[in-house]
């Protein structure tokens, strides 16, 4: 992890460390992702090959601060994707921030809007997700509404 002039700073190890990192929230977007030396964000379709059980700390611990989690569809599908999902810690920081103590929603882009129903997702309680597309599949998104 690197700061705003590009020092390494030590990876904080918990939520508290996290915290003064990433509380404040910027004007703009906050963006994470893990990519692999090729620039490849995915092995076989699926992100958890190319990161470790850091990553996955991070991103769920990210998510907590987050308005809007955005995924791609293949992502969900891949990875059979259900609703974001909150500590009790990440509750509580979020109502003290004046943010409600709910998970955010889940925004799915897709090109195609072929999503499956069976998807945890959409079965699952949560957050409603919702859907980024393009103008030609509006057709396609009112017949899955």
């Amino acid at each position: 992890m690197r700061d705003s002039v590009g020092a390494v700073l030590a990876l904080p190890r918990t939520s508290s460390e996290l915290h003064p990192l990433y509380g404040d929230p910027p004007d703009g977007v906050r963006a994470n992702i893990v990519l692999s030396l090729d620039g490849g964000a995915s092995f076989n379709g699926k992100t958890r090959p190319i990161s470790d059980d850091t990553d996955l700390w991070l991103l769920n611990q990210l998510r907590g601060y987050a308005d809007v989690i955005v995924v791609g569809a293949g992502t969900v599908r891949a990875e059979r994707y259900g609703p974001a999902r909150l500590t009790d810690e990440q509750r509580k920081h979020r109502a003290g921030a004046g943010y409600a103590d709910t998970p955010p929603p889940i925004a799915i882009v897709s090109a195609r809007v072929t999503l499956e129903r069976d998807l945890p997702i959409f079965a699952e309680t949560g957050a409603r997700p919702l859907l980024i597309t393009v103008e030609r599949s509006r057709q396609q998104a009112e017949a899955l509404a």
